[in-house]
Order: structure tokens, then C-alpha cells, then sequence
């Protein structure tokens, strides 16, 4: 009977058909994965090819940059050495206007002693060449004037419409040579009115032994070219070096320079490395490894063949045994006893895809109360039309169960739908069980409804918090305790400027500064080594630019307790230690300012004061604060005055105009005052600066210019100016009240033969007691004024009658006939 039940197996033409269908996928797929190995193999190896000899030529330009940092950082350094050794003279110059020639030459002597390479310092004022140190080899140069050479000249106009030192050259000069010519304009600053332009200041430098004292010539690794004639960078002409390495891709640096800047060009002197990625150690290795893949998934598919083969001969040798199995009656009886009493919905599917069993579970689980009506239904029939994926349910039920007989047992989740028509989600297991009639579909599915509601909460939860954190203005990453990073937000991935992806389980130093990284692994290893969470401030390069973090580092333990990661969160404080070097700087300037500074608050309490104030009003600092400006008011100006002063501040914002106030030993003092008022955001005042300056002084200038400007500085008498006035004056008093007025013109004989014969000083010792003794003879109200020379006039006003005029005419006479006394000289 066993026989005929084997033939009747092998004569079987469905299960042979099944049998060679598997045979011949399984072939199909293992040859596909062959190929895709293979084709993916070469691709990486070409790959890492291309990607070693990139790195090659990054790390040859790296290095070529490095080394043309450390040329470029020598010859500027040298520049500014060479022409800063001048600057004292022209400092000299720009203060007292000239300079002896004894402290020309020896300061030019020491600037020529530090710097050999220097050929001569000149002083050209007016723009002709004056001085000249050393005279030697250099006389034919002095007297030339500079006007007359255009490309100098032009040099000389663009520093001096500048103000600022020029660089220009190489280019021929009057001495003789090649050479550079550094131009200092100098200006000098008169008490009154603006700078005046008083030369220049020129410093000839011999180019060759100025690129040797660089020491850029004697560099044995590179190939260098300077250009940037004048200052103009890489449009400049070629000033030293090797023009040919301007075709070879060179890296390239600015230099700068007085007035511009100089660009250094470089190579190696052996070239830039060139490698093909077939020559790489890295494409050789991955084309060893791929080979040796394939020959593993060779043996591998080998083998796995002859074991399906196997298998499939046991499959039906034990499907044929188990039909001839006496015992099968018992088996489902403690089957069905299982079956009815199992807590989970379980049916049974028979080889056409309907129910045939179901217990008490799957009753209750899809809301049928008979099993006659749960009977002879499908999976299609208990599912909606489409699965939570937008796949066919019909279309997937027939691939599932495919699955499940090819591989004998299947776990998936389903969308089902109860009798009601109510989906829900459900956990199914479909399991293949061979009897006697055909293979049977053993189903057990669980309501997994809450579970997915979980999940789902739990998964926005992680959402939200991934999304907070990847919002967050703080880099958040965390490092391994062997330095590797393992996880970062998008923020860490936008400053380092890669994709997480590319950076896991990399250390720092493959995508910070060496000496960065270094730093940042110190503070780890300090976390570790103290299990507490610690505060540094660190500094991270952000697309080539190094920024400030405030970073705190604590350690994450693993399972058994001890550190294993470091969970890091920096906030870039760049802008907030330059906001605070600014407030430094800025109380400095104020505390150090000539000008007094008061801030107040709103309601103009005083705040703050610096050192100018206490020097200006007498206060203190302990004395001013807490106090109102009230302190310092003199009651000079009245209260209208004050009122327009803060009507004017509420306007506008700000006041400025004379002021005067009370010292603290109580004397009056004028003072230029300059308010402005502090906004906060919303527009409202909240602060009060004061800035005002002493301007006693700058009165009694003002003064004594306005005395010498109507009184002869002599005979302090009214001079010609004051006396018109004075004279128009009492011409209208007297047409207004019909008064008499005179005028006398007078000279003293005899004057001009003392002040020949005796001299100047004796003249105007005659011109002094003659004016004080005019004055005697004058009433207050009288006016007597020296026009010029000997020259005197006299207005006589409020006259009664013509012979009051007469008799002071007869007075002054009479005074001018006693005897002068000049320095023992009489007249």
C-alpha cells in the first residue's frame, strides 16, 4: 500500500510541475545574486579607487597650502619689519612739521642697520627729493622732482588721496636698478584748520635681497611665483619666480602689503601626485575581496542545492508516511482539544482557501455567533478591499498563501473586518499542516488593535522628541568612549556640513582641525574619567571658520553600569563673547575718554559716570550715583530754558548746545553738552547718555580773539574798526536827541624822527604814554581811538556848546607838550 501510495506521488504531474518551478527559481535567484555581487564588486573597487587618489591629490594640496601659509606668513612679516623701522620719522614730520638732518641721518641709519635690503630712505616734501640717506651712489637723485615722472608720480597722488602707505614696484629707479619703493604721505596738523599735506616719505628696497631675507627662496619643496605689482594682487604683474607654474593648478595665498596685496602661487617641485584608481592598493584588495565573495556564494550555492534536493526527497517521503500513520486519529483529537480551548481566533483553511474549523476566538473575534455561518467563508471575504498598505486584498491573500505553502509557515499583519464591518488590525500566523486529504492552513490571529495604538503614540512621541531635537538651535551628539561619533542632530550635521550618515563611527579628526579634535577628545576623556557631567567651552570649525561652543558633556552608562558614550550639547556663544568684547572695549573707551559721560535712567538717576566726569565737576563716582544732574545745576539759564531742553529730548531723542553748570567747590563753568536717550524695543526711553565737555578754555579764546579784533594790542586803544562803530553809534544818540558831537584826527609830531633815530621800541613806548595820557584828558563817555601809526582819533560826545570841544582840544595840546620819558631818552 506504502508503494502504491510513492507511486502514485512520482506519477503525479501538478506536484512534478511544482517541484521544477522551485528548482528552477531558486536557480534563477542564485544566479542573479551572483551577478550582483560580481557587478557590485568592481563598482566599490573603482570607487575606492577613485576615491584614494582623490585623497592623495587633497592631501599633496594640503600640504602645499600648509607649507605656503608658513612662506606667505615669513615675507609678510618681513615686509612690515622692513618698512616699519622708517615710521618714527615720519611721525616726527607729521608733529613738528621738519626734522633736523643730524636726527634724519641717524634714524635712517638704524632703519638701514636692522634692515640690510633697504638701498635709501628719502624725504621728498613737495614731491621733490630733499634728503636722502645714504648720499653715496644716490646723489643724482636729489633735486629730482617727482612730478615729472608719471608712474611714480601716480603712486605718490593714490597715497596721498588715500592717506595711507603705498607699496608700489618693482620698477626701475633714478639710481639705478630694480627695486621697491614704499611711500609714506605725511601730514602735518596746524592749530588751526585742517591737515596740510607736507611730502612724502620714500623708502627704496632692493627686491632680490628682499625676497632672500624673507628666506622664500631657499624653500626645496615647492615651486613659488609672486604677483601683484603695485599692490594689485593676482592682476598684478609677475614680480619674482617661476611663470610656468601658473599652468599647473598652483595653490595660491594673498600677502599683504602697504596699499594692496601680493598673491604667492605654488606646486610642488616634483609636481602634483597623479595615480589611477587601477593603481590604488585599495581597488587591488576590494578585487581580491569580490573574488573571493563569489567563490564563497559559489560553494555556498552548491550546497544549498544539493540540501534542497535532499530535503525535497524527505519532504515526500515523510508526507507519504505520515498518510500511512495509524496513529493520526489521536493527533487530532488533542489537536482539536487545543484548537477549541486556544485563547487567540484559530480556523483551519483547506486547499481551496475556505474556513472548514473555527473555535469559540474567531467566533467572538469577527462577531459571528454560529459556526455554520463562519463555515465556507474566505480570507477576502473578512478582509476591506484594500490592505493599510493600498495593496489588493483579493491579490494579497493568493500571494500569502503562496508564501505559506512554498515556506510552511508565515507571520504577517492583516487588516481585517469584522461581520459588522468594523477593520482592525490583527497579528496573523499561518502555519502548513499535511494530512491526510492535502496540505491544510493552520491560522491562529490576535487583535492587535491597542498594540498599534501604542506603537503609533510611541512613534509620534519619538517623532516629536526627534524633531525637537533636530530643531533645537543646539548641536546634540554623542561620541563613543573610543572617541567615534555615533549620533547627532541636524544642527551638528549642518556646522560640520555632512549627513550623519557619513560621519557615524567616525573619530573627530576626520572631519575637524587636528588640534580642535584633540582639545574636544581631552574634555571627553575628563567626563569619563569623573562620571559627572561637565562644562567646557570649545571651539568647532564651521565651514572653515572656528566658532565659540559652551558645550556640556555628560556620560552615558551601558548595561552594566559604566560609561560607555558621551551625550554632548553645545551652544554657539560666537556672537555673545564678541558682544561682550565690544562692551569691554566700549567701557574702556568710555572710562578712558577725555569727555565727561553720565548715564542716567528714565527717571534720571545717575547711573553711571566716568573718570573725565569726576575730573570736570569735582564729583566722585560715590558721590554722582544715585543723584539727578540736578547735582551739577548753576541756575544760569532759566527754568524755559530747561523746559525746551527735555521737550526737545522727547521729540527727538537727543539735545546738544552750551550749558552752564556748578562745580562741587560751587564755580560756574560753560560746557558743550551732548544728550541722547536709550530705546528699548518697544520705543520707549529707558536710559539717558550725557557726554559734555569743559569748554572754559575755548570761551576765553574766544574772548581774547574778540578784544584783539576791535583794540590796537599796543595802546590797548579801540583800533579803526571799533571806532567806526563806536562813531555810528554816537552819530545816532546825538540825531536822536539833538545833541552836538566833535571828532578830532590827531598825530604826534616829531614821531616818525624818534622812531627812525631812537628805533621801533622806543616808538611805541612814545605811542603808550601819549595814549595814556589822552586818556586822562577824556571823559568816560569820550572815545579815543589809535587808527594807525601815529595816528589818533577822538570822539567827543554829549557836547553842550562848540567851546567844550575847544577846551579839551587845548587840554590834550597842553598834555603833549610836557617832556616823554623813552628809556632815558627825552622828547
Amino acid at each position: 500500500m506504502s508503494a502504491g501510495r510513492r507511486g502514485s506521488m512520482a506519477d503525479n504531474p501538478r506536484g512534478n510541475e511544482m517541484l521544477g518551478w522551485l528548482r528552477n527559481r531558486h536557480a534563477s535567484a542564485s544566479y542573479l545574486l551572483l551577478l550582483v555581487v560580481c557587478v557590485g564588486g568592481i563598482l566599490l573597487s573603482v570607487l575606492l579607487g577613485r576615491l584614494d587618489s582623490e585623497r592623495q591629490a587633497s592631501d599633496a594640496r594640503a600640504r602645499a597650502t600648509g607649507e605656503l601659509a608658513r612662506i606667505s606668513a615669513m615675507l609678510e612679516g618681513q615686509v612690515r619689519s622692513t618698512f616699519g623701522t622708517a615710521e618714527g620719522i615720519s611721525h616726527i614730520l607729521s608733529i613738528d612739521g621738519d626734522i633736523s638732518d643730524a636726527h634724519f641721518y641717524g634714524m635712517a641709519r638704524m632703519a638701514i642697520a636692522s634692515a640690510s635690503h633697504i638701498r635709501s630712505i628719502a624725504l621728498v616734501p613737495d614731491d621733490v627729493i630733499q634728503r636722502i640717506y645714504p648720499r653715496a651712489n644716490n646723489e643724482k637723485a636729489l633735486g629730482t622732482n617727482l612730478k615729472t615722472i608719471p608712474e611714480q608720480y601716480a603712486a605718490i597722488q593714490r597715497a596721498r588721496n588715500s592717506r595711507r602707505a603705498l607699496l608700489a614696484g618693482p620698477l626701475k629707479l633714478i639710481q639705478g636698478g630694480v627695486g621697491l619703493i614704499y611711500r609714506q604721505p605725511i601730514f602735518t596738523h596746524p592749530l588751526r584748520g585742517a591737515p596740510r599735506y607736507w611730502g612724502t616719505m620714500s623708502i627704496v628696497t632692493d627686491l632680490e635681497n628682499l625676497i632672500r631675507a624673507s628666506g622664500i627662496s631657499n624653500d626645496a619643496s615647492l615651486r613659488l611665483l609672486l604677483r601683484g605689482k603695485d599692490g594689485l594682487g593676482g592682476a598684478g604683474e609677475v614680480i619674482w619666480g617661476d611663470t610656468a607654474i601658473l599652468t599647473e593648478h598652483p595653490v595660491s595665498l594673498t600677502v599683504t602689503v602697504p596699499g594692496g596685496v601680493w598673491q604667492l602661487s605654488a606646486i610642488p617641485r616634483n609636481g602634483w601626485p597623479s595615480q589611477a584608481p587601477a593603481e590604488s592598493p585599495l581597488f587591488l584588495i576590494s578585487i581580491a575581496n569580490t573574488a573571493l565573495v563569489l567563490f564563497f556564494i559559489a560553494q555556498l550555492m552548491r550546497r544549498n542545492t544539493l540540501i534542497r534536493q535532499r530535503n525535497l526527497r524527505l519532504s515526500q517521503e515523510i508526507a507519504e508516511r505520515e498518510e500511512a500513520e495509524s496513529s493520526l486519529a489521536q493527533s487530532e483529537v488533542r489537536f482539536r482539544t487545543l484548537f477549541e480551548h486556544s485563547p487567540d481566533a484559530t480556523w483551519v483553511i483547506d486547499g481551496s482557501g475556505r474556513f472548514i474549523e473555527s473555535n469559540d476566538a474567531a467566533l467572538a473575534l469577527f462577531g459571528f455567533s454560529d459556526h455554520a455561518q463562519f463555515r465556507g467563508m474566505t480570507p477576502i471575504q473578512l478582509s476591506p478591499e484594500r490592505q493599510a498598505d493600498g495593496s489588493s486584498s483579493p491579490e494579497k491573500v493568493r500571494e500569502i498563501l503562496d508564501i505559506t505553502l512554498r515556506a510552511g509557515l508565515h507571520r504577517f499583519e492583516w487588516l481585517h473586518r469584522r461581520n459588522d464591518g468594523h477593520c482592525f488590525p490583527a497579528e496573523v500566523t499561518l502555519c502548513v499542516i499535511p494530512l491526510s486529504d492535502g496540505p491544510m492552513i493552520y491560522a491562529v490571529a490576535r487583535d492587535i488593535s491597542e498594540r498599534k495604538a501604542t506603537e503609533e503614540a510611541l512613534g509620534l512621541q519619538q517623532a516629536l522628541l526627534q524633531t525637537v531635537v533636530d530643531h533645537a538651535p543646539s548641536l546634540i551628539y554623542v561620541f563613543d568612549k573610543d572617541g567615534n561619533l555615533q549620533w547627532s542632530n541636524r544642527c551638528f550635521e549642518t556646522v560640520i556640513g555632512s549627513a550623519l550618515d557619513s560621519l557615524r563611527g567616525m573619530p573627530r579628526e576626520r572631519f575637524q582641525p587636528a588640534d580642535l579634535a584633540r582639545q574636544q577628545r581631552a574634555n571627553d576623556l575628563a567626563v569619563l574619567a569623573s562620571g559627572q557631567a561637565m562644562r567646557f567651552e570649545e571651539q568647532l570649525d564651521d565651514h572653515g571658520h572656528q566658532r565659540t561652543y559652551l558645550t556640556t558633556k555628560c556620560p552615558l552608562p551601558g548595561a552594566d553600569g559604566q560609561p560607555q558614550a558621551i551625550l554632548a550639547i553645545s551652544t554657539d556663544i560666537t556672537e555673545i563673547k564678541q558682544t561682550t568684547e565690544q562692551l569691554r572695549l566700549a567701557g574702556v573707551v568710555i572710562a578712558n575718554t577725555a569727555d565727561a559721560v553720565m548715564i542716567t535712567d528714565a527717571q534720571s538717576i545717575i547711573l553711571s559716570v566716568n573718570r573725565a566726569f569726576t575730573d570736570i565737576t569735582g564729583y566722585s563716582a560715590e558721590e554722582a550715583i544715585g543723584q539727578t544732574p540736578r547735582l551739577l545745576r548753576s541756575d544760569h539759564q532759566p527754568p524755559d530754558f530747561y523746559r525746551a531742553m527735555w521737550e526737545t529730548l522727547r521729540n527727538t531723542g537727543g539735545w546738544r548746545g552750551e550749558i552752564w553748570n556748578r562745580r562741587k567747590n560751587g564755580a560756574l563753568y560753560p560746557e558743550w553738552l551732548t544728550i541722547n536717550a536709550v530705546n528699548d524695543d518697544a520705543g520707549h526711553h529707558v536710559n539717558y547718555v550725557a557726554v559734555f565737555s569743559d569748554i572754559s578754555a575755548i570761551k576765553h579764546s574766544q574772548a581774547e580773539l574778540e578784544r584783539l579784533a576791535h583794540y590796537d594790542p599796543l595802546t590797548d586803544l579801540p583800533n579803526r574798526t571799533l571806532f567806526n562803530h563806536q562813531l555810528q553809534h554816537d552819530l545816532d544818540r546825538a540825531l536822536r536827541y539833538e545833541r552836538q558831537l566833535a571828532v578830532l584826527i590827531l598825530d604826534l609830531d616829531g614821531f616818525k624822527t624818534v622812531n627812525d633815530s631812537l628805533g621801533h621800541p622806543v616808538g611805541d613806548c612814545l605811542l603808550q604814554q601819549a595814549a595814556e595820557r589822552f586818556k586822562r584828558c577824556l571823559r568816560v563817555e569820550d572815545t579815543v581811538s589809535r587808527l594807525g601809526g601815529d595816528e589818533f582819533a577822538v570822539i567827543l560826545g554829549d557836547l553842550g556848546q562848540d567851546t567844550d570841544a575847544v577846551a579839551v582840544v587845548k587840554k590834550i595840546l597842553q598834555t603833549l607838550q610836557e617832556p616823554f620819558d623813552l628809556d632815558g631818552h627825552a622828547a
